[in-house]
């Protein structure tokens, strides 16, 4: 036979249940608020779009040394013997 016990104590008394709080209907944003949230992703697209560029073209001159050192390090490997 398996017992279930309660959660709540012998000594405790027991809680009112609050009723839920009325939903408040939202309606459309403002005017305003829509400006403001524009003009922040157009502030964060004039930062990040250069940033995202400088990094891509940090990471393509690095390939470009990268590949220029293997190539010298393979022609003078290969040099005559």
């Amino acid at each position: 036979m398996i017992l279930q016990f309660s959660l709540i104590s012998l000594f405790s008394k027991p809680r009112p249940v609050s009723p839920a709080p009325p939903t408040v209907e939202v309606g459309e944003p403002s005017r305003a608020s829509i400006l403001v949230h524009r003009i922040v992703k157009i502030v964060l697209a004039i930062y990040l779009i250069p940033a995202l560029l400088i990094v891509l073209l940090v990471g393509v001159v690095g390939m470009l040394v990268l590949g220029v050192a293997r190539l010298f390090s393979r022609l003078l490997d290969a040099g005559p013997k």
